[in-house]
C-alpha cells in the first residue's frame, strides 16, 4: 500500500497475525479497521497514521519509539495499545477493541446534525471520567487535540475510553522541532477545533475547548459554528465567537449552558481552570439551577446569609434644586464641604452599581448616598458651587447607612485575534509547504522504485538467470522480470532467448506467458534452432502443438534415429560409455541421463573398475541415490566386492551417506 487514500481489502492480513473484517472510520489522525487477532481468538482495532502526517519528518521513526513504549504502559481511560508494526512501509498500530461503540455512534446523523440528542445527566456521566483522563494527560505535557464522539470509546459496562493518545504523543515531540521552522501543520478534524490553532498554541485549554464543542453537540445536536468548507471553518473558529447555545436548544436553562459557552471563550484564559472544574461546575449549576458561573471555578456558596439593609429614603432631585440647595444660608463651609464631598463620593458609588447592572443602558439616574447633612441656618456665609454640568435628568437622593465599596477584579485583556486575511495567509503558507513534502516524497520515492527496479533488472539478466529460471519452469521469476521491463528477447552466449530455453525443456506455462507478452517465435540460436526445433527435438508434445497453434514453424529437420533399435547408435553410445570409465564417473557425479543411455546400450552394468568398484560402489560412495536406485533396479549385484574387500553398503556408510544407507539395507545390502 502507498501513501493514497485507498482502504485496506477485507481479509487483508497485518503480520501474519491481524485479519482485517472491515473499515471503521477515517478522521483527522488516519484509517481505523476492524480486525481479528487470529493467535488470540479476539477483537482489536488496527489504526494507519493519516498520509499527511507520513510526509512528516521524522514521524515514522518517532511514531514506532513512541508506540513501542505504549504497549509497555497502561493510562487509565485511555484505549490501550497492544501491538504496532509495517504494512507496506506503512506503520499502524493494534488498539484494543470497544464492544459499545462510540460517542459518534450513539449520537447517530451526521457531524452538526445529530438525530439522538443526550440528557444533561447522560453527558455528565461520560464526561466527567473522561474529563479527568484528559486533566491526567495535560499533567503528563499531553495535549489530545483530536477529542470528538469518534475518539471517545465505550466498553460493555459503558466505561468511557479515549483514543488516538499514541498519535499524539508523536505529534507533540515532532511540533518541538518543527517549532523553529514554522513548518508544522495544524491537526485535528474539521467541526472540532479551537481558535489558538491558528497560532499553534496548544494547551489544555485547547482540550477543554473540544470537549465543550462535544458536549455542544450531544446536547443541541448542532456544532456551535456554521461553515461550506474546510477552510471557511478554519477561518471561523478562529475569528468569530460560538453561536448560542441557548438559541441551538432552548429546551436547556442558563444554569447549563453558561458553562459551556465559558469553556468556548476565544480567549483561552477566560475558560476554567481545568477540564474537570468545566464539568463540576456544569454538574453544580445545573443540579441547583444557579445563573452565574465563576471565571475561574464554581464558587461554593456562603452558609451565612447576608444582612438587609433598612428600607431606602428617596426623593427627586434636579440640577436647579441642587443648586437651591448648595446656595441656601449656612453657618459654617465645613459641614457643606463635608456635605459635598459625600455627595460626589456616594454619586460615584451609585453609578458605579448602575454601571454594573444596565451596562448596555443610558444612566437616566443615579443613586447618591449620604449621611444628612447639618442644616445651614446662616444663608450669608453659603458658598456657591457650580451645578454638575453633565446631569441633564432628575437624580435620586438616597438615605442609608454607610456602605462598603467592593473594587472589582480587574479583567485580563483580550489577546489580539489574528485578522481573516493573516488566517488565510497562514492557511496558504501551511498548505505550500504540505504540497512542497508531498512532491519532495514523491520525487523521493520514485528514485527508489527506478533504483530498486535497476537492482531488480540486474538479478534478472546476471549469468543468465532469466534463461535458466525460463528452463526450470519458475513462472513467477519469470514474470517479475517481464514486469520490470527485462527484454523479453534477450539472448545468451548460445544465441538463446529465455522461449528457446523453455521450450527445450517443454516448459509450456512459462511459453504460454513469454509468448503472451510478445516474444518473438521465429528467432534462429546459434545452430539455427528456432523454440519450435529445440521443442521437437526432445518430443516437448505439448509445446509443439502450443507453438504450431501460435504459428512457429520448423526450420530445420532433425534425424529422429531411434538408438535402441539402430545397431551402430548402440555401438557409438556403449564406445561412449566404456571409453575412460565414463560409466563410473557418470554414476559418481550424479549425470543420471547418461546412466539410463548406458544402461538402454546394454552395457555390463556391474562392469569393473581397475579397483574392482562397479558402478554402484561409485555412486553409493558419493551418495548419488537416484543412480544407486536406478542401478539396482536394472539388476546391479548389490553386495558385489571390490578388490579390497568393500561392499557398497561399506562405501556408503564410511561416507556417512544415511539416505544411501537406509536404501541399500532395505534391498537387503550387506557389510562385509
Amino acid at each position: 500500500m502507498d501513501y493514497s487514500d485507498e482502504q485496506l481489502e477485507k481479509d487483508t492480513l497485518l503480520l501474519e497475525r491481524y485479519r482485517v473484517d472491515k473499515f471503521l472510520a477515517s478522521g483527522g489522525m488516519g484509517k481505523v479497521y476492524l480486525a481479528t487477532d487470529i493467535r488470540l481468538g479476539r477483537l482489536v482495532v488496527c489504526k494507519f497514521p493519516h498520509k499527511d502526517l507520513l510526509f512528516r519528518e521524522g514521524f515514522k521513526e518517532r511514531f514506532q519509539k513512541e508506540v513501542s513504549t505504549l504497549v509497555k504502559l497502561q493510562y487509565p481511560g485511555v484505549l490501550a495499545v497492544l501491538d504496532f508494526g509495517e504494512h507496506e512501509n506503512q506503520p499502524f498500530v493494534v488498539l484494543q477493541y470497544l464492544s459499545k461503540g462510540s460517542l459518534e455512534d450513539k449520537l447517530g446523523g451526521d457531524i452538526g446534525d445529530r438525530k439522538n440528542l443526550q440528557s444533561i445527566k447522560d453527558v455528565i456521566t461520560w464526561a466527567t471520567p473522561i474529563a479527568k483522563t484528559l486533566d491526567q494527560l495535560h499533567k503528563e505535557g499531553v495535549i489530545h487535540r483530536d477529542v470528538k464522539p469518534g475518539n471517545i470509546l465505550f466498553d460493555e459496562h459503558d466505561n468511557p475510553y479515549i483514543s488516538d493518545f499514541g498519535i499524539v504523543k508523536v505529534l507533540k515531540g515532532l511540533e518541538e522541532d518543527e517549532a523553529a521552522t514554522g513548518t508544522s501543520g495544524s491537526i485535528g478534524s474539521v467541526g472540532y477545533m479551537a481558535p489558538e490553532y491558528i497560532q499553534s498554541e496548544y494547551g489544555p485549554e485547547y482540550d477543554q475547548y473540544l470537549l465543550a464543542t462535544v458536549l455542544y453537540e450531544c446536547l443541541s445536536g448542532a456544532l456551535p459554528f456554521k461553515w461550506l468548507n474546510q477552510d471557511e471553518y478554519r477561518v471561523i473558529v478562529a475569528t468569530q465567537d460560538p453561536l448560542s447555545l441557548i438559541e441551538k436548544a432552548p429546551h436547556l436553562s442558563e444554569a447549563v449552558t453558561a458553562p459551556i459557552m465559558k469553556a468556548l471563550s476565544r480567549n483561552p484564559d477566560e475558560r476554567f481552570s481545568s477540564c474537570q472544574t468545566f464539568i463540576e461546575a456544569l454538574n453544580a449549576d445545573s443540579a441547583s439551577s444557579a445563573t452565574q458561573v465563576s471565571d475561574n471555578t464554581a464558587q461554593k456558596t456562603s452558609s451565612k446569609k447576608t444582612a438587609t439593609p433598612p428600607p431606602l429614603k428617596t426623593q427627586s432631585v434636579t440640577p436647579e434644586s441642587y443648586q437651591t440647595a448648595i446656595s441656601a444660608e449656612k453657618k459654617s463651609k465645613t459641614p457643606l464641604i463635608v456635605t459635598g464631598l459625600l455627595s460626589i463620593i456616594a454619586l460615584a458609588v451609585g453609578g458605579f452599581f448602575l454601571l454594573q447592572h444596565n451596562a448596555d443602558k443610558k444612566i437616566e439616574t443615579a443613586t447618591i448616598t449620604a449621611i444628612d447633612p447639618p442644616k445651614l441656618n446662616d444663608p450669608a456665609k453659603a458658598v456657591s458651587i457650580d451645578p454638575i454640568k453633565d446631569v441633564k435628568t432628575p437624580v435620586t437622593a438616597t438615605t442609608l447607612e454607610p456602605i462598603h465599596v467592593v473594587k472589582p477584579e480587574p479583567t485580563a485583556p483580550t489577546p489580539k485575534q489574528p485578522s481573516a486575511q493573516e488566517i488565510q495567509a497562514q492557511l496558504e503558507k501551511e498548505q505550500a509547504e504540505l504540497e512542497r513534502k508531498q512532491r519532495e516524497e514523491e520525487r523521493l520515492r520514485a528514485e527508489r522504485e527506478r533504483a530498486k527496479a535497476e537492482q531488480a533488472k540486474k538479478v534478472c539478466t546476471k549469468g543468465d538467470a532469466i534463461h535458466k529460471q525460463a528452463a526450470r519452469g519458475n513462472v513467477s521469476f519469470v514474470k517479475k522480470c517481464l514486469n520490470l521491463k527485462v527484454n523479453i528477447n534477450i539472448k545468451d552466449k548460445k544465441l538463446w532467448t529465455p522461449l528457446h530455453a523453455a521450450s527445450n525443456q517443454g516448459r509450456l506455462q512459462v511459453v504460454k506467458l513469454l509468448v503472451s507478452k510478445g516474444a518473438q517465435i521465429s528467432l534462429k540460436e546459434i545452430n539455427g534452432f528456432t523454440p519450435l526445433d529445440l521443442a521437437i527435438r526432445k518430443k516437448q508434445q505439448s509445446t509443439i502443438k502450443f507453438l504450431k497453434q501460435k504459428g512457429a514453424l520448423a526450420t530445420l529437420k532433425i534425424p529422429t534415429v531411434n538408438p535402441n533399435t539402430n545397431p551402430a547408435a548402440l555401438a557409438k553410445t556403449r564406445q561412449q560409455c566404456l571409453a575412460d570409465d565414463a560409466f563410473h564417473k557418470a554414476a559418481a557425479r550424479g549425470n543420471l541421463s547418461f546412466v539410463k543411455k548406458c544402461i538402454k546400450a546394454k552395457i555390463n552394468i556391474n562392469q569393473r573398475e581397475k579397483n574392482g568398484w562397479t558402478a554402484l560402489h561409485s555412486a553409493s560412495s558419493s551418495g548419488r541415490l537416484n543412480i544407486v536406485k536406478e542401478l539396482i533396479k536394472n539388476g546391479a549385484n548389490i553386495n558385489a566386492s571390490a578388490n579390497a574387500g568393500h561392499r557398497p553398503l561399506d562405501l556408503a556408510q564410511s561416507a556417512n551417506h544415511q539416505s544411501v544407507v537406509t536404501f541399500l539395507k532395505k534391498r537387503g545390502a550387506v557389510g562385509r
